[in-house]
């Protein structure tokens, strides 16, 4: 379909519901000018079954969102999603012992997280397209739902999440971790994903330009109380399989 006709449609909707929100299911930058609010991420979602199937190292996931920013206007919503009508389960495809890092990703980058109807609880059977299914009334196990409750708590509690700026940060295993930042001027995260099937020893690096005048934010996470991780170059993690660990950051002039 044109682009023009949904420009047309966009200005003939607005005139009867003027805060209309419309999502392409589609990844074309051009659609977010003046006719889509949001776009699906086809790009990292088929990066990430590639990845999880062995056809590609971690760190095509940061090149994967280094060239968007490249390509889609600045602020543009990207829905982030694991699974949806079209695709196999996520339980399916990342594994309900897996999919820690797949998700806490979906819901640490800017744009929207989708979660899919039956996905919070784990459920692994596709709905037919054109048939009634059923709702799962309960979780598969209790990790799944646990995990989906304590992402949408981060992210509603820490706007940097949504707002925040994206930096990239280097590691020394791109062939399993993936690692960057996001950062607002009151507020920081750094994130640390394992898609490796075996503990990992890496060493996340954290650029100069990144530090500069940020060097007392203390860093906040369940091993410890507080660390001032951007006075160095770089932070050393021992993770476990498919581990994700989230470390929040805020000013501490002290």
């Amino acid at each position: 379909v044109p682009l023009k006709f949904w420009q047309e449609v966009r200005e003939r909707l607005e005139r009867i519901k003027p805060e209309i929100f419309l999502l392409a299911e589609w990844s074309d930058p051009r659609m977010h000018l003046s006719a889509f609010d949001a776009t699906y991420d086809w790009p990292l979602y088929d990066t990430l079954v590639a990845g999880r199937n062995g056809l590609l190292p971690a760190s095509a996931v940061t090149e994967v969102l280094l060239h968007e920013r490249e390509t889609f206007p600045k602020g543009a919503l990207r829905l982030r999603f694991l699974e949806n009508h079209d695709e196999k389960r996520s339980a399916d495809v990342f594994g309900l012992d897996s999919f820690e890092p797949y998700a806490t990703l979906a819901f640490t980058l800017d744009g929207v997280p989708m979660l899919y109807n039956g996905q919070e609880y784990g459920d692994d059977v596709r709905p037919s397209l054109f048939e009634q299914g059923r709702i799962l009334q309960g979780p598969v196990n209790t990790i799944v739902p646990r995990v989906y409750r304590e992402l949408i708590r981060l992210r509603r509690e820490h706007p940097v999440f949504s707002e925040g700026e994206f930096v990239a940060l280097a590691n020394d295993v791109p062939s399993k971790v993936v690692t960057f930042a996001r950062v607002s001027p009151g507020e920081a995260a750094v994130v640390v994903l394992n898609f490796g099937n075996s503990t990992t020893l890496v060493n996340v690096h954290f650029p100069e330009s990144l530090r500069r005048g940020r060097e007392n934010w203390l860093f906040h996470f369940h091993r410890w109380q507080a660390l001032r991780i951007w006075r160095r170059e770089k932070l050393t993690f021992e993770l476990e399989p498919y581990e994700a660990v989230v470390l929040l950051g805020e000013p501490d002039e002290v």
